[in-house]
């Protein structure tokens, strides 16, 4: 896993657990530049760094009406 190679990198299913999002949202907002990401190994297995998830968890938490 990801995590314990590079704590700092997250998978796909990494990601969508923090954001508590299906795995296939994560891949779409990737794909559309919401979530940036990187792509490694020759499968171009998709990676995200830890702050840019949590950033993105910080911005939806702040547009959620009390």
């Amino acid at each position: 896993m990801a995590g314990k190679l590079n704590p700092d990198l997250l998978t796909v299913r990494e990601a969508s657990s923090i954001l508590h999002v299906h795995t296939n949202t994560i891949r779409h907002w990737s794909n559309h530049g919401k979530l940036p990401v990187f792509h490694i190994g020759p499968r171009g297995d998709r990676r995200f760094k830890r702050k840019d998830v949590l950033d993105l968890l910080e911005h939806v938490n702040r547009k959620k009406p009390e």
